[in-house]
């Protein structure tokens, strides 16, 4: 028998330990807000948006609510086991199951029948399925016998026989949905389908966790970025861990040497402590769950703890991931210990470069301008000072229908405009595998590539951009060669905060810019956009224009702790 997620000793010490008390207070103050409040009903006028507009957060924030309060009531109840928890508790089951499909309607490409809207698996109708299944392994026997009933029902109808019944296309696909729908629809499996429907699906489910792993090189890097590492890997261990349990020890999907490099990617990539090298489309702060990186820390030799404040705390996950929620509680230790450990790493597969030191910390990328979740962005670099970011990245921009279509690069989270790189006689960098860069040499304090091949221009025939690490800041050159006639170019930097430009220093945040910017026009200007589900978000754009045409330049500045000159 698969042993619950949550045991009972660990449920005694949740109610007992300060540790977790401080964890779940925000929790508790919402369970006791939403008890004796009726779940809202998920109308059609919301669903039908994404199809009129393109537009997805009024639908899903709706969605969403119904997953948040989920989470929280069968927290609450697991803990205090009170009625007022589990009367509310068995109203969201039966609202989730009124509705009319677990599926997004941003996720319903091709499917033109009422029948396969209904029951289709996608993300977060597995997720759905996943978490019914795994709340009801621990309440249902205290839980109405109807309700009970009822939810087992449409477990079966939208999770377990559409999966009998069909093939899907993440079934093989090199991406976080592979781990994630197939993670779901396995560990759905183990809580409610018979041992031999387990026996007859395993062998898929494992196929397609096979095709998440070769989604990663072999150096364990995730190009999609930390939000899909913690998305798609986490829910390769969530699976992972309950294979484990379910087969007795036979399945141990972990103690696999790629497994272990893809454990270390959080630590490899983090940026001083809050902070994260966030190209795609990720975000430049920390966001992974708790209970995952405990887990980890647990499994494997050399994985860091990193401080509670700044991992995924109840509120930041706007998705409402039942899986991480509960594990959150389920895997994380008062005991463990704290580390941060500084040093570089350099990713080859993506030609990454990351380092962290005593005063700042510093990422920059070569790459193509292909890879998942795709932002224009050779030669883009992070730079943040103690905890402080001053240099950064647009991160996700809002996910609607626009921003993956042809239409993406129009976007400045996307574009190369919403990027510390060059733009070169009006023009930014193009999209595609072919538009790429090279790096030409690395070691632990320098890092340098070729990225004209990003551009696709006519006459740039060379732009090497070469980075030197020193004790307190680092240098940027920049070496332009035209073959024909010269090019204009502007040096763009993206910044949290507003520079403040002095006489012969910029001042940016605690850091100073020194270059000789007597060669150039500057200027400053505010760019907005929305970001991740929609949220308005602003960087400041500091722009260098050179004032003469050459065919021949070198670009130089410095940044960091003191007013240095080269």
């Amino acid at each position: 028998m698969l042993p619950a997620i949550l045991s009972d000793e660990k449920i005694m010490e949740l109610r007992t330990h300060p540790y977790y008390r401080e964890m779940y207070k925000d929790v508790k103050q919402y369970a006791d807000e939403v008890c004796g409040t009726v779940p809202h009903v998920l109308p059609y006028s919301k669903f039908k948006l994404y199809d009129e507009s393109g537009s997805r957060w009024t639908y899903e924030e709706a969605y969403y609510e119904h997953r948040k309060r989920l989470n929280a009531l069968t927290l609450c109840y697991l803990i205090f086991e009170e009625e007022k928890y589990r009367t509310a508790l068995e109203d969201v089951i039966w609202a989730i199951c009124d509705e009319f499909t677990w599926v997004l309607p941003a996720h319903m490409w091709g499917l033109s029948s009422v029948e396969k809207k209904a029951v289709h698996l996608d993300l977060f109708a597995c997720e759905t399925g996943m978490a019914l299944a795994e709340i009801l392994s621990m309440t249902a026997s205290s839980l109405d016998a109807l309700v009970v009933e009822r939810a087992g029902k449409e477990i079966r109808r939208r999770i377990i026989e559409p999966y009998f019944a069909d093939t899907f296309w993440w079934e093989t696909e090199r991406s976080n949905w592979a781990a994630v729908c197939a993670g779901c629809v396995g560990m759905t499996f183990f809580y409610e389908a018979k041992a031999e429907e387990v026996d007859a699906i395993l062998p898929r489910i494992l196929d397609t966790m096979d095709c998440f792993l070769e989604s990663y090189p072999e150096d364990g890097c995730c190009l999609e970025g930390l939000d899909y590492w913690d998305y798609g890997f986490g829910f390769y261990v969530y699976f992972a861990e309950r294979l484990e349990k379910y087969s007795g020890g036979k399945y141990q999907l972990l103690k696999t040497e790629k497994a272990e490099k893809i454990a270390h990617y959080l630590q490899n990539i983090r940026l001083g402590s809050r902070y994260a090298a966030a190209f795609s489309d990720s975000e430049n702060h920390i966001c992974a769950f708790p209970g995952l990186v405990h887990f980890l820390h647990q499994t494997y030799e050399n994985i860091d703890v990193f401080p509670d404040e700044v991992l995924t705390k109840y509120g930041d996950d706007q998705t409402q991931r039942w899986a991480a929620f509960i594990r959150n509680y389920a895997w994380t230790s008062p005991y463990n210990k704290v580390s941060m450990r500084n040093g570089a790493t350099y990713y080859e597969s993506a030609e990454w470069f990351i380092y962290n030191g005593a005063h700042y910390s510093f990422a920059a990328k070569a790459g193509d301008n292909n890879v998942p979740h795709n932002h224009n962005d050779v030669g883009s670099f992070l730079y943040c000072a103690g905890d402080n970011i001053i240099l950064t990245d647009p991160g996700k921009g809002e996910y609607t229908e626009q921003y993956f279509s042809a239409k993406r690069y129009d976007f400045f989270a996307t574009s190369s405009r919403g990027h510390s790189v060059p733009i070169i006689n009006g023009m930014y960098q193009k999209q595609g595998s072919e538009f790429k860069g090279e790096v030409l040499f690395h070691d632990e304090k320098h890092f340098c590539l070729e990225m004209a091949g990003a551009y696709g221009i006519n006459g740039l025939s060379s732009l090497k951009r070469s980075f030197g690490l020193e004790e307190d800041g680092i240098f940027i050159e920049d070496e332009f060669f035209f073959s024909e006639e010269a090019g204009e170019i502007i040096e763009r930097f993206i910044l949290l905060e507003e520079p403040v430009i002095k006489e012969d220093y910029i001042q940016i945040g605690s850091q100073k810019m020194t270059g000789e910017f007597d060669k150039y026009n500057i200027s400053v200007k505010k760019e907005d956009y929305h970001g991740s589900l929609g949220k308005l978000k602003s960087v400041y754009v500091l722009d260098f224009a050179l004032r003469s045409k050459e065919k021949h330049v070198k670009c130089i500045f410095r940044i960091g702790g003191e007013n240095k000159g080269r």
